[in-house]
């Protein structure tokens, strides 16, 4: 549990204990400072383009340092080079990325090709709701290195007929590739297949579609509304499992079978987000196992056209079930939710929620609803402190990224917004995380050996302090969103650490007393030779 601090007075010297620091919070840093313009822009004709953004974040240089791409609706996406002071530089052209047409619609950054380098995967949606509009591609751009970047589309036989939003990626079969997951969201439900929604990678960057033969694919046949995909070992079996967070009641659960099919366990008892937008995995109560936070759609008034019981989060019991813990956790009422991402922003060692909202349609009262920040109070609750702690956004807020963007071991965060209501463009917001002067952090990279090379589905399990919290290295999605492949630790007050890893294929390694505040990056060839010496 979190640990109450207690001042008390010495009666002998009459003098009191000197208060302990406390988390600083958000400060917003403006495009003139930050360098992150990416204005969005998109006149909505009909519903789906109200979903639309994109953002993610990784070191495509391979610099350390962390860097970003932003969509901007029906504007080409521009990426960002971390310059290391604070500030980022537009590097698209530089990088090769031009030329991108029709609606971009999410964005991950990932190691498509087993080259150790973040390839760029990008959704999109059709430019109208005619039957003669066709849907911007899936595209695929891949990364020779150095940051330059090749439309790599045709090659990967990646392709779709509905509108992409949100991806994630995880070797579901154990052949070393990571392989795709497609979240589509078909405006009027009309027209679902189940093709699509689940692609093998058989290296090289080229995909076939598995979806049916996998068991992904039937129960997309009649309707397809999903958001958000995330693979996660729900069962600890070492498996990369789906959790789909998807509208109208149709939010599943599948269960890797350990052969790279899946079967549906989604029980429908607990599983009762009614509109699933966004989402994010993380062991919120430090027991090891994995819980899945919904964002979802909450209204203090009846409403004949949507559910409105808001967000869940669901609390993973090791086995591949789950219990709703919603009301306990306090994490209900978001209003019309969107992405969300899991951090320790206060370096305590409990995951923390932050998540954003709004939407153009149904109910005015939703076009400017302020962020949640959930702070974890280490108990199974969570307080809501975003204004507190400085992060006032509202409007239409989509994908997410958190990340530390200037490798001090705090969590910023990067919000991208839709056009707001009345049509415009809008840019997006950045908040750097101030820190807690009194709390250490670990960050952990790692490099495999085969193409899983920064060893997607690997499990950290770290001890600081006489506390142990998990991690998962996950490639995507918030929503829309990509974060950095690596794990973040807040350590609280303890200056040292104990680390096991389960790498991807089953392998164990440890290593003990790792000093706080670095960035700890573990090339598991190195590590192997090592023991051998």
């Amino acid at each position: 549990m979190k640990r109450l601090l207690i001042c008390a007075v010495i009666a002998s010297s009459a003098t009191a204990l000197p208060a302990q620091a406390a988390w600083e919070g958000f400060d917003q840093v403006q495009p003139i400072n930050s360098g992150l313009s990416a204005p969005f822009q998109l006149d909505a004709s009909y519903v789906t383009p109200w979903h639309v953004g994109g953002a993610s974040a990784g070191d495509v240089d391979d610099d350390g340092l962390v860097d970003v791409i932003l969509l901007r609706g029906d504007n080409p996406p521009r990426l960002f080079i971390n310059q290391g002071d604070g500030k980022f530089v537009d590097r698209t052209t530089a990088a090769g990325l031009v030329g991108i047409d029709g609606i971009p619609n999410g964005a991950v950054l990932a190691d498509v090709d087993g080259d150790g380098t973040l390839d760029l995967l990008l959704g999109g949606i059709r430019e109208g709701t005619g039957p003669e509009q066709e849907t911007t591609p899936i595209r695929l751009f891949l990364n020779d290195g150095q940051g330059m970047f090749t439309d790599a589309t045709a090659a990967s036989q990646l392709t779709s007929s509905m509108d992409a939003h949100s991806m994630a990626l995880a070797d579901i079969d154990s052949d070393g590739h990571l392989d795709l997951a497609v979240a589509y969201w078909q405006a009027g439900g009309e027209g679902g297949t189940a093709a699509g929604h689940l692609w093998r990678n058989l290296g090289n960057g080229q995909f076939e579609d598995v979806s049916i033969q996998a068991g992904v694919g039937p129960f997309n046949v009649d309707k397809t509304f999903h958001f958000t995909p995330n693979f996660t070992d729900i069962d600890g079996d070492g498996d990369p499992d789906l959790l789909i967070a998807a509208d109208f009641e149709n939010s599943r659960v599948f269960k890797n079978n350990g052969d790279g099919t899946f079967s549906d366990t989604t029980d429908s008892n607990v599983i009762t987000d009614e509109n699933g937008m966004g989402a994010t995995v993380g062991d919120f109560d430090n027991d090891g196992h994995m819980d899945w936070f919904v964002t979802s759609i909450w209204d203090d008034e009846i409403s004949p056209h949507y559910g409105t019981t808001g967000n869940r989060l669901y609390r993973g019991l090791g086995d591949g079930s789950f219990e709703d813990v919603t009301d306990t956790a306090g994490v209900r009422e978001g209003d019309w939710g969107w992405g969300t991402c899991a951090a320790d922003f206060d370096n305590d060692g409990w995951l923390d929620l932050f998540m954003v909202n709004g939407y153009q349609g149904h109910n005015p009262k939703f076009a400017d609803n302020p962020a949640r920040l959930y702070m974890n109070n280490g108990d199974g609750s969570f307080t809501e402190k975003a204004v507190a702690m400085g992060i006032d956004s509202g409007g239409q807020g989509r994908a997410v990224v958190c990340f530390d963007s200037n490798n001090n071991g705090q969590i910023d965060v990067i919000v991208q917004r839709n056009s707001p209501l009345g049509g415009g463009s809008v840019e997006p917001e950045f908040y750097r995380n101030q820190g807690h002067p009194d709390h250490h952090w670990l960050r952990v990279r790692l490099r495999d050996i085969g193409p899983n090379r920064l060893a997607v589905g690997a499990r950290l399990e770290l001890t600081a302090g006489g506390a142990t919290q998990v991690r998962e290295i996950r490639a995507g999605n918030n929503y829309l969103s990509g974060e950095p492949i690596e794990a973040h630790f807040g350590l609280g007050n303890a200056a040292t650490a104990d680390l096991t890893i389960r790498w991807p294929d089953g392998t164990e390694t440890s290593q003990s007393g790792i000093e706080a505040n670095q960035i700890l990056t573990l090339d598991r060839a190195i590590i192997f030779s090592n023991r051998f010496e």
